[in-house]
């Protein structure tokens, strides 16, 4: 084994966007670091942890600064939704920290005890020009795979989540939990699509024009997550206003809007309207088994 004490570490920041949600932000920001401190400390001074709060009003920031005092804190005016946090928590960490690596972190992500310590032993020989995803895994179920990468049909648009261990190296997308990305890649990708994606859709986009320019995707099963998937949208569930208003805001991954531009934008030819019809159909479908379905006894 390698004396890890005599190597370089790599600088690796993770990026956490909160908003209001601060019990949920103590309890992993706790999770995170009791398990740094089973690092050594030289692998303990490689990451950094970089929370990027868009105007909470729950006093996240300041239980942050009280009680996590290594973490840089910084603020968002309510309007930069899960891209802008992400390019506002990355540009620090370049411009100011000197990251190596941009790592995507969730504040309601747990994390096997191993997780740094693999990461650091996959990155201290990387050569900055792949992209590396972790095995998402559902909360509290610690065998369900919720995603290990995806794959993209640019003809007609289709999107499929990778839920085995068989596509290790055949991905094309990666969702943006446990996703480390190397700052060289963050700089030539110019960041996140705040303006067209910026909350669902941002982190597809980005790695798959990754992917498009010919980076390198990889799955890691030593690096598994576990993430309350539960949280991840708006959908509608029984009333038409919700369906209506599911298609619309931007805290859906329904939205009409943002689900067409993507789909244009990556696919070669105006199959994807068939594709995107599709969803749509399956999506209310969905709903109005929701809406009508008889409570049970």
């Amino acid at each position: 084994m390698s004396d890890l004490s005599t190597c370089t570490m790599k600088k690796v920041s993770l990026i956490i966007p909160i908003y209001n949600r601060i019990a949920i932000t103590k309890d992993g920001l706790t999770a995170l670091f009791e398990n740094f401190l089973r690092l050594e400390k030289s692998l303990q001074n490689a990451y950094s942890v970089i929370v990027v709060d868009d105007g909470s009003t729950d006093g996240s920031s300041e239980m942050i600064k009280e009680d996590f005092p290594q973490v840089h804190v910084l603020h968002g005016d309510g309007n930069l939704w899960w891209s802008g946090a992400i390019n506002v928590g990355s540009k620090y960490a370049i411009e100011i920290l000197n990251a190596e690596y941009i790592l995507l972190w969730n504040d309601d992500i747990y994390m096997h005890d191993a997780y740094f310590k693999n990461l650091a032993d996959l990155l201290r020989d990387d050569d900055l020009n792949n992209i590396y995803g972790s095995y998402i895994y559902e909360y509290p179920n610690e065998t369900k795979l919720w995603a290990t990468g995806g794959y993209f049909n640019n003809i007609v648009g289709i999107r499929k989540t990778h839920r085995n261990t068989r596509n290790d190296y055949n991905n094309q997308w990666f969702t943006g939990m446990g996703t480390v990305i190397p700052s060289t890649i963050v700089k030539k990708m110019n960041y996140w699509d705040s303006i067209n994606f910026p909350q669902y859709h941002g982190d597809i986009d980005f790695t798959l024009r990754a992917f498009e320019s010919g980076v390198k995707l990889i799955s890691r099963p030593d690096l598994v997550i576990w993430n309350k998937v539960e949280f991840s949208s708006f959908i509608a569930k029984k009333t038409w206003t919700d369906y209506i208003k599911s298609l619309k805001i931007i805290q859906s991954r329904y939205n009409i809007k943002k689900e067409a531009l993507f789909l244009r934008k990556h696919t070669l030819t105006p199959l994807w309207i068939i594709y995107f019809s599709f969803r749509q159909a399956k999506y209310l479908i969905s709903f109005l088994k929701n809406r009508y379905s008889k409570p049970a006894v």
